[in-house]
């Protein structure tokens, strides 16, 4: 598949991650906790993207978990699957970064910077085909804030050609675990400004639990279940790296698609069917899901992107569509088309549509210790101008705190300047407006377009997507096929 991915786990949460995301993979690549194939796997060929092969016959996990405080990763390498996870890659020290973002980049972390590149650039080194960098963190901590910003820095130098998808935890008011969360997030974000080949999945901690809590009636959800949505979005997304199907995109494929505006990085996405629809034939281990229209359909739905924001409202800059299972191609671009037109959903004019990937490999649901594959599912990522909500609010959080210059000694104490926290401010400001500019540039093209056209653009909409493959309808939108 000349697909090889290394994960890297970064501070608490991103750690914590890595026992939710490789659950997920090793169950749909019948891999067993001790690492052996189960008895069932007939083929290796989908192993290697993801999976190391040691001497022994065993599959091994291609990651590398880091934190400073090393009590996480210890307890991550002694679980259920502890034997997937190689002693040799993982980076500790002997201090935490105590929510402190600017000693996870400064100071403590510089400690542990070295080994980790030294680490990473040994696992490259034993890949032919390796082509990028999954990253998982939360920017509101010490260590996910701090030094993930650091590594990131230093990924897009050592690594320029790779692509790197960092998949973001964003800490929330309600949720929160420190008072200074949205200061690690704001420098976070404005040290990361510039490392252009990198795509932002940002998971909102407050509607991941809404998601948990209403979407799956789960009464008080745990961290394990938080992540497995995070994890299943992971799983999506590279299945069309891992695993044969109609059609499958490639890294640079995907990402290219996502961000026809480089500065303008940040997706959030949505998962379906969220649940595990109940079993009509008892004999059969894949559980019915719904149809391909209604997965789409609700897929689209604000209530299931787990971020705050509505992307109806917005612009889309880009979209990504992963089936999984048995959907048929002519019901998931007649599903597609039929969504977007209803939805009236607004695209920017550089935007290349939606980009569909199809893997017959079904995706596997886990709901406590109730794990079953279903027969279709589907995870929409968007990057859409509706995200700038997330940022807004993030830096109203910021803003309450610096008016007070609450906790501000915490971080000049480490030996950073003051007048970063303005600067960091006024990044995130200039990210807030690039999106705005996102729609009103689109806003103006489509005044001017319907004055010189008339009605025919309301014609147009309700006529929705052509279904040809690579097609363009006068609205600029394509349906990607990318049979290439």
């Amino acid at each position: 598949m000349m697909n090889q991915l290394l994960c890297i786990h970064i501070g608490q949460a991103g750690v914590q991650l890595a026992s939710s995301c490789w659950e997920l993979f090793c169950l749909e690549h019948d891999i067993q906790p001790d690492g052996t194939l189960s008895p069932e796997k007939t083929t290796t060929d989908d192993l290697d993207v993801l999976f190391n092969e040691t001497t022994g016959g065993k599959y091994t996990a291609r990651s590398l978990l880091i934190d400073l405080d090393p009590s996480t990763v210890n307890k991550v390498a002694s679980g259920a699957y502890k034997q997937v996870f190689q002693p040799s890659n993982r980076v500790t020290w002997k201090e935490d970064a105590a929510n402190n973002a600017i000693r996870g980049h400064y100071t403590v972390g510089k400690e542990i910077l070295d080994e980790s590149l030294e680490k990473i650039g040994r696992i490259v080194d034993e890949c032919l085909f390796f082509k990028g960098f999954l990253v998982f963190n939360s920017i509101g901590g010490g260590t996910g804030g701090g030094f993930a910003s650091l590594l990131l820095e230093r990924l897009g130098i050592d690594f320029p050609s790779k692509e790197i998808i960092n998949f973001n935890v964003y800490p929330s008011q309600r949720y929160s675990t420190s008072p200074v969360e949205p200061y690690n997030a704001i420098l976070n974000i404005s040290e990361t400004l510039n490392v252009s080949k990198t795509t932002n999945f940002v998971f909102d901690n407050e509607r991941l639990y809404q998601i948990c809590s209403k979407g799956l009636g789960i009464e008080k959800p745990t961290y394990t279940d938080i992540n497995r949505l995070i994890a299943q979005v992971a799983s999506s997304v590279t299945s069309p790296l891992r695993f044969e199907g109609p059609l499958n995109y490639k890294l640079n494929e995907l990402t290219r698609s996502l961000k026809p505006h480089s500065m303008l990085n940040c997706v959030v996405s949505s998962y379906c069917p969220l649940s595990i629809p109940p079993k009509t034939d008892p004999e059969s281990d894949i559980d019915p899901s719904p149809s391909v229209a209604e997965i789409t359909k609700a897929a689209f739905n604000p209530n299931n992107y787990m971020a705050d924001c509505d992307p109806s409202k917005g612009k889309y800059l880009g979209v990504a569509a992963t089936y999984r299972g048995d959907p048929a191609l002519k019901d998931v671009q007649e599903s597609l088309k039929l969504t977007i037109a209803e939805n009236k959903l607004k695209f920017y004019a550089k935007s290349d549509g939606v980009k569909i990937g199809v893997t017959s490999q079904p995706a596997w649901s886990i709901q406590g210790d109730n794990k079953q594959k279903l027969s279709r599912s589907l995870c929409v990522t968007s990057n859409t101008s509706a995200v700038k909500t997330v940022f807004k609010k993030l830096a109203k959080n910021y803003g309450t705190l610096y008016a007070r210059r609450a906790f501000v000694h915490w971080y000049v104490g480490e030996g950073l300047s003051e007048g970063f926290f303005s600067e960091a401010e006024w990044n995130l400001t200039q990210i807030i407006k690039d999106y705005e500019e996102i729609e009103n540039d689109n806003e103006r093209e489509e005044e001017i377009e319907k004055d010189e056209r008339g009605n025919e653009r309301e014609e147009e909409i309700e006529k929705g997507v052509k279904g040809k493959e690579g097609e363009e309808d006068d609205e600029g939108l394509e349906i990607q096929s990318d049979k290439e």
